[in-house]
This record gives C-alpha cells, sequence and structure tokens, in this order.
C-alpha cells in the first residue's frame, strides 16, 4: 500500500518527486510611449474651425495633416500592442516565479519529512 501511494504521488506531482525545480526567467521589454512632440499640431488655417465650422486650408494643407494624424493614431495602437505583450511576458514570469517557489518550497518540506 505504501509503494502505491508513493507511485501515485510520483505520477501526480513528477517536478518535486526529482527535486527539480525550473527556476523563471524573463526578458521583458517595455515600450516607450510615442513622444507628444511627435503628436501632429493643428494647421493654423483650422484654428477657427471649431466655432466658425469654417476653414481656409487648400486640400493639400487637410490631407497632409489628416495623414499626419492616421501615422500618429497607428503608433499609438503599435504602442498599444507592445504594452499588452510586455504585460502578458511578465505576468507569465510572475507565474512562473510563483510555481517556483512552491516547488521549491515543497522539495524543502519533502526533505524535512
Amino acid at each position: 500500500m505504501k509503494f502505491l501511494f508513493t507511485l501515485l504521488t510520483l505520477a501526480i506531482s513528477p517536478q518535486s518527486a526529482f527535486g527539480f525545480c525550473s527556476e523563471p526567467s524573463a526578458y521583458v521589454s517595455f515600450p516607450d510611449a510615442p513622444r507628444s512632440y511627435v503628436e501632429p499640431s493643428v494647421p493654423y488655417c483650422l484654428n477657427s474651425y471649431s466655432y466658425s465650422k469654417k476653414h481656409t486650408c487648400n486640400q493639400w494643407e487637410l490631407d497632409n495633416y489628416f495623414s499626419e494624424v492616421d501615422d500618429y493614431i497607428d503608433e499609438l495602437n503599435d504602442y498599444i500592442s507592445e504594452a499588452n505583450n510586455a504585460a502578458e511576458e511578465a505576468l507569465s514570469f510572475a507565474q512562473s516565479a510563483k510555481s517556483y517557489a512552491q516547488c521549491k518550497a515543497e522539495e524543502i518540506s519533502t526533505q524535512h519529512e
């Protein structure tokens, strides 16, 4: 019966049974936020638009400004994606660290029984 219990314990927790706990490692690179100086400036020809609903911009100025806004939004979306990836990597490391600590604690308590 004791043999069966030992065998069952080995099958359920192979890491602690062999006394090997895998130490966590990770390299998390946190992204830099897009700088505010990259944020497009509203062209002077649109200054009165907010209250008059009229502007003095030519089509090139509008197209250029909207293109800059789209590029900046793309940079912000890239930043969101990179930040989410970094957060997932950090969470994965934290979970691995927790498992490692639990494994080491179990290993030590098993040795002192």
